[in-house]
């Protein structure tokens, strides 16, 4: 089997998730795997000796059309990856930039959603990251097949080594990694309850990670904030590891969020670390409340929720090492590996299915 990825250069940030841990686990079970740009697909024939190529969020171009055209005349598969709703205009004014922007913002949007749309419909075949979001992918009349963002094989070495490292006993660390300038809205899901137990608890502090913009009177003060900017993927493990909470929030009531994917709750759960959840979508599919994980839909769910984790040190022990055991069955790259190449042989041999 030889496999090549097409990746956005403007998208590196998720390929980690639904790339690069993949051809890790492939190369060492002896499966080819290339990943180009598609910057460079011009120059590169070798998609041509391909078996399967997988278009990762792309956006149309005439390159990319006409590569596809290509691949197909040859009668090589192509695959469409997506991990969430950014081709469906729909649900464009679910998303925080939109809402929150200019016409320019909204603009930029529209043009994204309808080129990654156009090169979805040129594909013969879809994979997505939750259950969720095939529900919004079966109606282009395409196998759709879930393979989940995943922790890799490198990550979980890295989770090794920050295990060693004791966290800070003098202080209990609540996290939140944001990741990009889009969770504005997000967090206000749990902003107050927060402000409120900063205030309560002096021996608690905030880390926050990430280009979010936080809410004025959690500022006001003296409240122990930590701000920190975005970091490479590999140093991204040893900060949540310095939590004791793990915060996930999303704004209810949004088809956007109902589709994201687990990635803010299994990355903090192979470190053992509890989270509290925003009760939707994938992660209320995934947390079980007071066996891996805590989940909230009011103000008073994360202000309860918080108080009990803070207070309860062996809860969120209990906690931790159930978030480990679901994160290590469900994302743990080793444990998908019969699945994702039995969908990419259903792929290739032309099957709707994988064979299990």
């Amino acid at each position: 089997m030889n496999i090549t990825y097409i990746t956005s250069i403007n998208d590196q940030w998720t390929q980690m998730y639904r790339v690069y841990n993949i051809v890790d686990m492939l190369t060492l079970h002896g499966i080819s795997c290339s990943v180009v740009l598609d910057t460079d697909v011009q120059n590169y024939s070798r998609c041509f000796e391909s078996d399967l190529v997988i278009f990762c969020r792309i956006s149309h171009t005439d390159t990319i059309e006409k590569l596809i055209d290509n691949l197909h005349n040859k009668n090589i598969p192509t695959v469409f990856d997506i991990d969430d709703l950014a081709f469906d205009l729909e649900y464009i004014n679910c998303l925080c930039r939109v809402r929150l922007g200019d016409q320019q913002d909204k603009e930029i949007a529209t043009t994204l959603f309808t080129k990654i749309h156009a090169t979805l419909l040129k594909c013969d075949y879809i994979t997505c990251s939750t259950s969720q979001l095939k529900n919004f992918l079966i109606k282009y009349g395409k196998p759709v097949i879930v393979i989940s963002n995943n922790i890799g094989i490198k990550q979980l070495n890295i989770v090794d080594t920050c295990m060693k490292v004791e966290r800070n006993t003098d202080k209990i660390r609540i996290g939140y990694f944001s990741g990009s300038a889009t969770h504005d809205l997000d967090f206000l899901q749990v902003a107050g309850a927060l402000h409120t137990i900063l205030t309560e608890h002096k021996n608690v502090e905030f880390f926050c990670l990430g280009a979010i913009t936080l809410p004025k009177f959690l500022l006001e003060g003296e409240l122990p904030i930590i701000q920190h900017p975005l970091v490479p993927n590999n140093i991204l493990l040893e900060l949540i590891a310095a939590v004791h909470i793990n915060l996930a929030p999303l704004e209810l009531n949004n088809i956007f969020n109902s589709c994201k994917s687990e990635l803010k709750i299994f990355e903090a759960a192979s470190l053992r670390i509890p989270t509290i959840a925003s009760n939707i979508g994938a992660y209320a599919d995934t947390i079980v409340n007071f066996e891996n994980g805590l989940l909230a839909r009011s103000p008073e769910d994360w202000y309860n929720c918080l108080s009990l984790l803070i207070q309860d040190k062996q809860l969120r022990i209990k906690l931790g090492q159930g978030a480990h055991e679901t994160c290590l069955a469900k994302f743990y790259i080793e444990n998908l590996k019969d699945y994702i190449i039995s969908t990419y042989n259903s792929f290739i041999n032309r099957r709707a299915t994988p064979l299990l």
